[in-house]
């Protein structure tokens, strides 16, 4: 018997309803929960939780939350390309843009990508102010700032820095233990160099890794190796004061004194940078011109009066001439080298590796580190000190009055 024509309609349709249900079946799946995703995060368990963030992002791929534990979980899978790509996807407005700022920018810095990072982490300070960036994610990103500034020994900039960490900082004895380290010891030039070379490998035109890096090869007489990254600085930027000094160190180093001249004859090449005054003394010193090279010392010592080595190559160059000055200068770098080692005593309780473990000073201690900053020009630090060994010994009659004369110049902070 034939089928109704009605009937061919029906199974047709029937037909069709199971396809698309099926296929909403699909749809429908049940997302995977971020917090069972997060437990296997935890638990180091990278490949399934890799397998289930990305299930979720197919469906839902502007989710901050999610794309921030995608971003960790490429992380543990030693990913940190893909890591940087998640994070960059977070919305523009999300509430956690700031952190995961932060995050892109502590990535882009274990790749060696330093300008990159710098400019995420600045974007993560100023997203939308102390309203809407919290303060945790502030203090990483200063952290981060700071670290980085260190390693390219863009030594003032890590210390505004750390000064903007200070107000909202809950252990300020820490900041300050950090800072007495950041101002007393030069990073290890060896260390340094390795992580600076992938730094230029992976931006040819970063500056500031550059001239870390020539400031490093300085640091270990290495003056060839010195020599061409300095100059290749200049041919970036043939102004920057800090590759200029490197270069005067080199040429002074190797007596290349054609070379040195031909550089301090450039107009402007001072422009109020005490280290390029006192190698300028130097070069007029070894061409015999005392008279010249005193006027030059002098120059230095008038922008920055308390460089210790300043006042003892001053001195040398004085007792040449048997000038009576020359003993006030090395009784003055004598001072200034007793204070230095004196902070450098109290920092070796402080391990840079053991951080976690450290004590916080007696309030003694902080008193006694507030006379050293204060003799080497560190008044800011002084106050800072003071404050703290008042915080924890509130009768410390010595360490008020001290602070009450102290506290007659900027506050604490200032740059």
């Amino acid at each position: 018997m034939t089928r109704a024509p009605w009937l061919w309609w029906i199974g047709g349709t029937l037909a069709a309803v199971a396809l698309a249900a099926a296929a909403g079946g699909v749809g429908r799946r049940a997302l995977p929960r971020l917090a069972v995703v997060r437990q296997l995060a935890d638990r180091g368990r990278w490949e399934l939780a890799g397998q289930e963030i990305d299930k979720y992002l197919a469906r839902r791929p502007s989710d901050a939350d999610a794309l921030l534990l995608a971003a960790r979980i490429a992380g543990g899978r030693q990913d940190l390309e893909r890591c940087v790509a998640l994070l960059e996807r977070v919305p523009a407005g999300s509430a956690r843009q700031a952190e995961a700022l932060v995050r892109q920018g502590q990535a882009l810095r274990a790749l060696g990508y330093g300008r990159r990072a710098e400019a995420v982490l600045r974007q993560a300070l100023e997203l939308a102010g102390p309203n809407r960036a919290l303060p945790a994610d502030r203090q990483s990103a200063l952290a981060e700032l700071v670290s980085l500034c260190h390693v390219e020994q863009r030594m003032r900039e890590a210390r505004e820095l750390l000064w903007r960490m200070y107000p909202e900082h809950h252990e300020k004895w820490r900041l300050l233990i950090n800072l007495a380290r950041l101002q007393n010891r030069s990073p290890n030039a060896q260390k340094m160099i390795a992580l600076l070379d992938t730094m230029v490998a992976k931006d040819p035109e970063d500056i500031d890794a550059c001239r870390a890096r020539a400031v490093s090869h300085a640091e270990l007489f290495d003056w060839p190796r010195a020599d061409d990254e300095a100059t290749r600085c200049l041919a970036l930027r043939p102004d920057d004061p800090g590759c200029v000094a490197v270069l005067l160190e080199c040429y002074l180093a190797e007596q290349r004194w054609a070379e040195m001249d031909a550089l301090l004859e450039r107009p402007g090449v001072d422009a109020g940078d005490p280290a390029v005054w006192r190698l300028r003394a130097r070069r007029r010193e070894a061409a015999g011109d005392l008279a010249g090279a005193e006027q030059c010392f002098r120059e230095s010592l008038r922008l920055e009066p308390l460089h210790p080595a300043t006042h003892f190559q001053f001195a040398q160059l004085l007792r040449r001439t048997r000038r009576p000055e020359a003993e006030e200068h090395l009784d003055q770098f004598r001072e200034l080298r007793q204070h230095q080692n004196e902070i450098e005593k109290f920092l070796t309780n402080y391990a840079a590796d053991s951080a976690a473990a450290w004590q916080r000073p007696k309030a003694a201690d902080c008193a006694e580190m507030a006379e050293h900053c204060r003799v080497l020009g560190r008044a800011e630090e002084a106050r800072a000190w003071l404050e703290e060994a008042l915080r924890q010994q509130p009768d410390l009659a010595d360490a008020r009055e001290r602070l009450r004369a102290l506290r007659s110049g900027p506050p604490v902070g200032a740059p």
